[in-house]
């Protein structure tokens, strides 16, 4: 990775000095153009290349880059009472293997009626940094979903904090205190919510989950049981992104409705044989819902029009959604989207400022793309305040710690770095 660049000499200040009489919005404005001009100027991008041959031939690959540029993938242990991940430092190089006992199957009366047709690899299938960088909870493709909690800095498996069947997603909140569970089996809970109490002891409490019966009972008519536009079948699918607002009050989910239709038949000749195939139509119907924390009280629903791959909120509270390469924005106080003139699979916001990354994602045995861009845009007047061409697509990203650099990683092993220098 290069060094970086000297960029202190003549660095202006932040905002110039103004009279004593300039108003507040004034003010704000000034510090917005002066902010937006200041990493005009100061924009530096890295790339380097990261070994991560030791890794390849998973299926699925999953990776997942900390705000410390720790990089957590999943790997095979090559024993089946063993379960193992891989953490790699960026700056370092370093990699480390970490082993934890795999879920135990002996004296399980239910695997054993199952059989072994239930049973697959233990290998995790999904990762969330904690918003220090350190902590890191996985998902695993086992018997049962055991969640597992690590110290992603020593290097450690700290414990199981619990089994969640059919998990898709876990979420922690900006403050660190919260975590949120998706899932898409509805004769499990598809959300809880969990409380942090103390993590380096591995103490958190599941706070609440949400009733399904309850909920479609007593929320809007579209998840009613009942028919909705002509559909004789109603099903939640379950839920899958998830992100927590900045003041971490609010979580939304991208949800997902199989709808089933009855099929028009036309009429049948008598010399015509009887049909033997499904006389319905199937239709998926997908939208992004908000929910209060802890209590789950639903606080919007939105529908949107394909499957949503990203979810982040803004300081504002503006809600980005990224939805089969097109990207949106749901205002607060709204359910209206908004489409907005980028493209992307994944989006990230600034921590402090109201920024958003953009990046298509690409999978290892995609066909390489040259017109792939990392873009970082203002979500104030939708301008683009940098972008980067990459090759490949991004799998994940991160802001740093302090906020100052955006950090990228692909699936083929492409390390980004986007550094603003100490704004």
């Amino acid at each position: 990775m290069s060094n970086k660049d000297d960029n202190d000499d003549n660095k202006e200040s932040l905002v110039p000095a103004q009279p004593a009489a300039l108003s507040r919005a004034g003010a704000a404005s000034l510090a917005t153009r002066g902010l937006h001009e200041l990493s005009q100027r100061g924009i530096t991008w890295r790339h380097a290349h990261v070994n991560l041959e030791d890794w390849m031939g998973l299926d699925p690959l999953a990776l997942a880059i900390s705000s410390r540029g720790l990089v957590a993938s999943n790997r095979r242990s090559g024993s089946e009472s063993i379960h193992a991940i891989a953490i790699l430092d960026v700056t370092t190089g370093e990699q480390v293997t970490i082993k934890s006992p795999a879920f135990d199957l002996s004296g399980r009366p239910d695997a054993m009626l199952l059989g072994n047709s239930c049973i697959v690899e233990n290998v995790a299938e999904g990762f969330s940094w904690s918003p220090c960088g350190r902590y890191l909870l996985t998902r695993s493709r086992e018997y049962s979903r055991p969640v597992r909690l690590y110290d992603g800095c020593k290097k450690e498996f700290l414990g199981v904090i619990g089994h969640e069947p059919d998990c898709n997603s876990i979420t922690w909140s900006p403050d660190g205190k919260w975590l949120a569970t998706g899932a898409s089996c509805c004769d499990w809970p598809p959300l809880a919510i969990w409380h942090i109490e103390q993590i380096e002891t591995c103490s958190l409490e599941k706070r609440v989950e949400l009733d399904i019966g309850e909920w479609f009972s007593g929320t809007s008519w579209f998840f009613s049981r009942d028919e909705y536009r002509g559909a004789s079948f109603n099903l939640f699918d379950g839920f899958y992104a998830a992100a927590f607002n900045s003041h971490s009050t609010v979580v939304a989910l991208s949800a997902i409705n199989r709808l089933e239709f009855p099929r028009e038949v036309a009429p049948r000749d008598e010399d015509q044989e009887e049909s033997t195939g499904e006389e319905v139509d199937r239709l998926s119907v997908y939208s992004v819902v908000g929910f209060d924390v802890p209590s789950l009280h639903q606080k919007f629903r939105t529908e949107v029009p394909a499957y949503v791959e990203s979810l982040a909120w803004s300081q504002q509270g503006r809600l980005v959604i990224c939805s089969s390469s097109q990207v949106a924005v749901v205002e607060p106080n709204s359910s209206k989207l908004l489409a907005l003139p980028f493209q992307g699979d994944i989006c990230l916001c600034h921590p402090n400022h109201e920024w958003c990354a953009f990046a298509s994602r690409r999978w290892p045995w995609d066909v390489v793309n040259g017109d792939d861009r990392l873009v970082i845009a203002d979500l104030t007047d939708f301008n683009e305040i940098s972008e980067q061409r990459i090759t490949g697509g991004i799998y994940d990203m991160a802001w740093s710690s302090d906020g100052h650099a955006l950090l990228a990683i692909s699936s083929k092993g492409e390390f980004w770095e986007c550094d603003f220098g100490a704004f």
